[in-house]
């Protein structure tokens, strides 16, 4: 596929940062639209997670996307509004790197007169398709192979290619050192991903293909930074180890700091963090 930007935004914000939001589609070859009227926070992203047994072991994730169109031009967006699920990709850029990308959501679109219907306020809203995994079947195969193949399988299906970053330092001392990554050391059988309910052979969906891998080691998979990260949250500071996508090859890894120094950070006073449900973890 050969995406090209049919729809592009951009601001700057309080650090002069720029901050890029692509709307592309395969194969398009015409001028780029600008668009220049934003919302006043234009660009969100939330979580959408999936709990087992308490755990968040899958985090998806989705963007809104919120401008501003005068009435007279909202016919532009007329492509945008009339289209299909991944018939248009987002890109969205911090500086050059990409920090998130995703899928145009059709059917979530929300438009609404303002200004006595002078205007249009739009809101977009994009999904990395990690959500959609639970519905999708993992391939049939028959092979053995390393758990960062299974992953790799799985998440292709969501049709978005990125690169892990995985902050998981468990290892076996008898057959591994401790600078190498269980993903491309352990193997599994896709037959364990075949099922049987009276009679009938069915396959697992990638979702729980992924829960089933990912649960023992205690880890969260996500979108961020422009990769897939996985990440157990008891190494908040330790080493992550890249790995392309689709190679199956893990690299050596690299020291990461996941915290956070807040203590120069400014606040407003919005009352305390208890009565904003906000609660820390000792």
């Amino acid at each position: 596929m050969a995406f090209s930007t049919e729809f592009q935004a951009k601001f700057k914000d309080r650090n002069n940062v720029v901050h890029q939001l692509d709307i592309e589609k395969d194969g398009y070859g015409g001028s780029i639209n600008t668009i220049r009227n934003l919302a006043d926070s234009p660009i969100s992203i939330r979580r959408r997670a999936t709990k087992t047994d308490g755990d968040i072991i899958i985090a998806g994730s989705e963007l809104s996307f919120k401008f501003i169109s005068p009435a007279t031009d909202i016919s532009t967006y007329d492509t945008l509004f009339e289209s299909n699920y991944k018939d248009y990709r987002v890109s969205f850029y911090v500086g050059s790197n990409v920090r998130w990308r995703g899928w145009v959501k059709p059917e979530n679109f929300k438009r609404e007169f303002v200004d006595n219907g002078a205007h249009y306020k739009i809101d977009l809203s994009a999904t990395d398709a990690i959500a959609d995994l639970k519905d999708v079947d993992y391939p049939d195969n028959s092979d053995r192979v390393n758990l960062i193949d299974h992953i790799d399988r799985c998440l292709a299906l969501t049709d978005i290619s990125l690169n892990y970053k995985i902050q998981l330092n468990t290892y076996e001392p008898s057959i591994m050192s401790s600078t190498d990554s269980v993903m491309d050391n352990i193997t599994a059988s896709s037959l364990r991903f075949v099922k049987t309910d009276e009679g009938r052979i069915y396959q697992t969906d990638a979702n729980e293909v992924l829960t089933e891998l990912l649960k023992p080691f205690n880890t969260t998979l996500m979108q961020s930074d422009g990769n897939y990260w996985i990440i157990n949250y008891q190494e908040p500071s330790s080493y992550y180890f890249p790995s392309d996508f689709g190679t199956g090859v893990i690299g050596a890894r690299v020291q990461n700091d996941l915290r956070k120094d807040i203590s120069n950070w400014k606040y407003r006073n919005r009352g305390s963090v208890e009565k904003q449900g906000i609660r820390f973890r000792v």
